[in-house]
């Protein structure tokens, strides 16, 4: 019997391939050196300002050290936060889907037969912490159209979506 999603509303076979994501909250780990480097810096000018003689500011750079940190770490983590919750992937028979967004939605889809090309981004620190991302190229564009932020090993979700369009060139061929 066909399953409904409350997702994704269309009827789906038991044989699907059927997949909704959400990026890592690791989807740019530069980012959260960034966070630990402002920690850092936000210690020392608290704990070991030492003022020039005749400079009567240390309380100033310790609130300062304090507005350094908590405003890039809020901004951050509110950053990574938002993207997680608001922004979902579909893979399935019939679409490659990306959807973004709370108040104002988009969303970019493909067809698997229509994929020409998918590539495996993976920098350094991406890498080190097991994420990275996919770009998708089509048939109707030069660069990538869809693109999957912050997946967690992105390698299987690769090859899942080979298989699937090597399964839908297989369906469409032996129709």
């Amino acid at each position: 019997m066909p399953q409904q999603s409350k997702d994704h509303p269309e009827t789906h076979s038991p044989d699907d391939i059927y997949l909704v994501l959400r990026p890592s909250l690791l989807k740019k780990p530069g980012n959260w050196v960034i966070i630990f480097l402002s920690l850092i810096l936000a210690l020392y000018l608290y704990f070991f300002y030492i003022p020039l003689p005749g400079d009567s500011s240390e309380a100033m750079v310790k609130d300062y050290a304090y507005y350094i940190f908590f405003s890039l770490s809020f901004y951050m983590t509110f950053d990574k936060i938002w993207d997680k919750y608001t922004t979902k992937y579909y893979i399935n028979n019939r679409e490659v889907r990306i959807r973004t967004g709370f108040i104002t939605r988009e969303a970019d889809s493909c067809r698997p037969e229509d994929i020409l090309s998918i590539k495996l981004v993976q920098p350094f620190m991406e890498r080190v912490v097991g994420v990275g991302h996919l770009e998708i190229a089509t048939s109707g564009t030069d660069e990538a159209e869809i693109i999957f932020y912050g997946l967690k090993d992105p390698v299987t979700f690769r090859n899942v979506i080979h298989d699937l369009i090597k399964r839908n060139r297989g369906n469409h061929s032996s129709s």
